[in-house]
């Protein structure tokens, strides 16, 4: 038990004290969108945070996009999706995820939010509103592209 606590002791005395903190309260947070969209038409979509680009990814039905982010307790991470389906007819920009979806719909002890994208709009997995999934938008129309 001595050299396991010599031990923990010199690598938290080498490491700068904000990595320390960093180290004891960081927490892997996921975000998921699912392609629920019928006529087998691409979804596209282009994700991003303040400092993150995600780039493009285009979907077909039953895809799951998805990644993982690390966010420290006090810390503030959005990321929103811009969504495009039926050749740009349908679009929308999104929050996907934040610290208010993460406290009030999100599933916060997995520290997920899930997201199935609809040919009437955009749902979340929610661990409240009457059902699994919550309609969070609907698409904005296009008229002419």
């Amino acid at each position: 038990m001595g050299i396991q606590f010599l031990f923990i002791f010199l690598v938290f005395s080498i490491l700068p004290s904000e990595a320390r903190v960093i180290a004891v309260y960081r927490y892997v947070y996921s975000v998921h969108i699912i392609d629920n969209l019928p006529y087998n038409v691409p979804l596209v979509i282009h994700c991003k945070s303040s400092d993150r680009d995600r780039g493009y990814e285009t979907l077909k039905f039953s895809d799951d996009y998805n990644w993982e982010f690390f966010m420290g307790d006090g810390q503030r991470v959005s990321y929103s999706c811009h969504f495009w389906w039926l050749k740009g007819r349908k679009q929308k920009e999104l929050v996907v995820f934040d610290v208010n979806l993460i406290k009030n719909y999100c599933v916060e002890s997995s520290h997920a939010c899930g997201w199935v994208v609809k040919e009437d709009g955009f749902y979340l997995y929610s661990k409240r509103g009457g059902g699994p999934f919550y309609k969070m938008a609907d698409w904005d129309i296009k008229e002419s592209v």
